[in-house]
Formats: structure tokens, sequence, C-alpha cells
């Protein structure tokens, strides 16, 4: 019995250090950094239209302007087969390229 007290004293703990941190709800976050309302150079962001031209086109053909585009803009790239797994998750300054089978440029999304 003298053991039960430790494992309640242990389990609170944990779950007291599990705990999460509730977000601010949409309405009451804080208004941007200075820098960023004075019009200052933030993350990069990437814009879908910049790269359509890709879409159709041979990704081996394409690959090295697409590249150096990315990287001139700051930007991740990932390229990826049509049907390849990948995360979901959102990121502002990714240029997600998918191509088919046969190397062609399927689609080119921002995400």
């Amino acid at each position: 019995m003298m053991f039960r007290p430790l494992l309640i004293a242990g389990s609170l703990a944990m779950l007291t250090a599990c705990a999460a941190q509730s977000e601010a709800p949409p309405g009451d976050r804080a208004a941007p950094p200075a820098s960023a309302a004075s019009g200052a150079s933030g993350p990069a962001v990437c814009e879908t239209a910049d790269y359509a031209w890709a879409v159709g086109e041979p990704w081996e053909a394409v690959r090295e302007r697409v590249e150096a585009q990315v990287e001139a803009e700051n930007l991740t790239l990932r390229a990826l087969g049509s049907g390849d797994p990948m995360t979901m998750d959102y990121r502002r300054d990714r240029l997600t390229l998918v191509y088919t089978d046969k190397g062609v440029v399927e689609s080119v999304d921002c995400v």
C-alpha cells in the first residue's frame, strides 16, 4: 500500500506536465509585429501562379528552372510522384510539385 500514494503523485505530476496550453481564440490574437505592419520583408510566401508554366512540361526539362526560381524566392520545394505519400501540413513557403509516372508535371500548389 505504500506505493499507491507514490503512484498517484507520479500520475498527477505527469498529467500536469502534459497539459496543453489553450490558444487564444482567433479574435483575441495579438496584432502582428510592427515590422510586418510597416511592410518590412517577412517570411517567403509561395504563389502558385508563379509556377503554373511548369504544368504539362517534363519534370526533368524544367527542374533546374524551378529549383533556381524556388531558391531565388527563398522557398522550399517538394517534388513527388502522383500517388506518393505526403504530409498535409500547410506551409506558405513551400511549393509542392506533383509529376506523373511518365515524368510530366501534373500540378503545382503552394502548400
